[in-house]
């Protein structure tokens, strides 16, 4: 072979290795902002998920109790006035108060309803709820679980439309969500 040839080869040769040695910091650079950029946009969304998945707690919550309480009607003829009474099996609370009981209307033992309250530090990121259950004198059951608007306010209020009909539970304009 030519010596000349040989020895451009061996430059070249050379040249190639040292080029390879690495990522440099701007490729670097690049990777590291790429990565900022999808971690800026993915992180929203999980912290969505995760004020959504202490909702589901609360409705999952106030729909035990629904179905307890009309169980507990069906045997005793009127509602419970506490938790403990309806023996619901409700899991710990993490992220919501103990439901509160009241009456609603002139007939506590046709009509019960209940809230729940976020607790602190989450009383900003999870939504108030309210339920209501109601018997009729035919046997008939309503029951409600109404959502708040924002993550500010209180537990929505539940009206009754008309107090002989087990179907007449309403959530009022203050609040977005109706489950029957």
């Amino acid at each position: 072979m030519n010596s000349n040839f040989k020895i451009k080869l061996l430059q070249n040769l050379s040249r190639q290795k040292k080029d390879d040695n690495g990522f440099t910091l701007i490729e670097l650079l690049v990777v590291v902002i790429i990565i900022g950029v999808l971690a800026a946009i993915a992180l929203p969304n999980l912290l969505g998920q995760v004020g959504k998945g202490r909702q589901a707690e609360a409705r999952n919550n106030l729909g035990v109790i629904n179905r307890a309480q009309e169980a507990y009607y069906a045997q005793n003829s009127n509602f419970a006035t506490s938790i403990s009474a309806i023996g619901a099996q409700i899991p710990t609370l993490l992220y919501y108060s103990t439901p509160v009981m009241g009456t609603l209307g002139s007939s506590p033992s046709t009509f019960i309803s209940y809230s729940m309250q976020a607790q602190a530090p989450y009383n900003g990121t999870a939504k108030n709820y309210a339920a209501a259950v109601a018997a009729d004198s035919n046997g008939n059951y309503g029951a409600i679980i109404c959502e708040s608007i924002n993550y500010a306010s209180q537990a929505p209020a539940i009206s009754i439309t008309n107090p002989s009909a087990a179907s007449a539970l309403v959530c009022p304009n203050t609040t977005s969500v109706q489950v029957r």
